[in-house]
């Protein structure tokens, strides 16, 4: 049962890390964000990995390496969501990435979808659909869709990114795994920079205002290297789920401290969506 406490801190640190990381985009762009999370994998995970893991790291082959940098790229969209709009809303749309490790699972492992997933699936896109809508229907038109799009599309990918992790680490271990994709996170930062030209300049000499970005990342990667732990200790389809109840926390918090603002309908379609997520990873069990 290590797998369920060490999700269920991950959902908490996550919850929390959210909340810092979006006052944080307040000041540093999404591109200096990641390249400070990615530098600080280094700082946080490789110390932990030498002082637990037993075993000497093993060198990989080739195609586990290309695997875990596409699973490193993955990632980086997540920030450039979270820039998008309120974290209660993004945070939660961004949330439904399991959906798309089980559609993965049906597609590629040919693993069946039953019944009661058909229909937390329903729930969860229902969910995700509601929380999309403006708050007024009359603004329809002129409605930013942006957020929405980012959304799903980091939804999509840091899905894939999990799918692959939980792969990776059935092949070479936890430890292994954590310690090559630290190094190719910060390969990475490299290409983030490459590409996102607009944000190149160092937004800042202040160095207070990187005090949000630096606790939130340090927040969030003590609450991914649980999470990466727990697949070591249960199924995919069990920790999941359970990690997946942070956005309830989020929209908590983000009402308390960030002083974002929703309509019932949607704190009624976040709840839908965290009560799909969870009973998706109960049905498979």
């Amino acid at each position: 049962m290590l797998w369920f406490p060490l999700s269920l801190s991950a959902a908490f640190f996550w919850s929390i890390s959210q909340i810092f990381l979006k006052k944080g985009l307040e000041n540093i762009p999404p591109l200096w964000s990641n390249i400070i999370n990615n530098f600080m994998t280094i700082v946080i995970w490789i110390p932990v990995i030498f002082i637990f893991n037993k075993s000497p790291i093993i060198i990989p082959n080739f195609k586990m390496i290309m695997l875990i940098a596409i699973t490193s790229s993955l990632y980086l969209i997540f920030l450039y969501a979270l820039s998008k709009g309120k974290v209660a809303l993004v945070g939660t749309v961004v949330s439904i990435y399991p959906l798309w490790t089980i559609i993965l699972s049906h597609f590629i492992l040919s693993e069946a979808i039953n019944s009661i997933q058909k229909i937390c699936i329903l729930l969860i896109i229902t969910g995700s659909v509601i929380i999309s809508l403006p708050e007024k229907f009359s603004n329809l038109k002129k409605y930013n869709y942006q957020w929405i799009v980012w959304g799903f599309a980091a939804s999509i990918l840091i899905g894939t990114g999990d799918f692959l992790s939980k792969f990776a680490i059935t092949k070479i271990g936890v430890y292994n795994y954590t310690f090559y994709l630290s190094i190719s996170y910060n390969f990475m930062s490299i290409l983030n920079y490459l590409m996102d030209k607009k944000s190149r300049k160092l937004p800042s000499r202040n160095y207070k205002k990187y005090i949000s970005t630096i606790v939130g990342a340090a927040i969030s990667l003590t609450g991914s290297f649980l999470f990466l732990l727990a697949f070591n200790f249960g199924k995919a389809s069990l920790v999941t789920p359970v990690s997946s109840i942070y956005p309830a926390l989020t929209v908590i918090l983000a009402m308390k401290f960030l002083k974002e603002k929703l309509i019932k309908r949607q704190l009624a379609a976040v709840g839908l969506t965290v009560v799909g997520l969870i009973l998706m990873g109960i049905s498979i069990t």
